[in-house]
């Protein structure tokens, strides 16, 4: 079974491209992905990574959270540069008042998958979920788009 949020991506993906009169092709040209990428998004995705999703929510001009079902309020967002996914997570543990140790041990995410964050590895859709949820905060605001929780 498919986790809600990957179902959550692949309905609003396939609704963006839609409306904006996209295939695969022209919207893998667009965001510089292999259309057979796109395809599996589409069709039998477990997981999309974060780098991915970044490039998809700037060119539709969408928050994560909209991206991935988890609103149907449409936030509009301007490409930004984003801080590195292992600054800002350090910062969100912070600011959450939670260490490396606590999420770890409270998640199924490993210590070598969180190892691999902070040598510049990018996490995947599920797994920031899992952390957005363990954290009470939004998507955008685990990946630095977004000031507010």
């Amino acid at each position: 079974m498919e986790n809600d949020v990957v179902n959550g991506f692949k309905t609003t993906l396939a609704e963006l491209m839609s409306e904006n009169g996209h295939s695969a092709t022209s919207l893998g040209r667009a965001i510089d992905v292999n259309m057979f990428v796109v395809r599996k998004w589409l069709m039998r995705a477990k997981d999309v990574k974060l780098k991915s999703l970044i490039k998809i929510v700037n060119y539709f001009g969408c928050s994560l959270e909209y991206l991935c079902g988890k609103t149907d309020e449409i936030i509009t967002y301007k490409p930004q540069p984003l801080p590195p996914f292992r600054d800002w997570l350090k910062t969100v543990l912070h600011n959450c008042n939670k260490s490396s140790y606590k999420l770890i041990n409270d998640t199924k995410i490993s210590s070598s998958q969180y190892n691999s964050w902070l040598h510049g590895g990018m996490p995947m859709l599920t797994t920031l979920e899992t952390v957005a949820e363990y954290l009470d905060v939004t998507l955008d605001y685990l990946v630095g788009r977004h000031a507010d929780k």
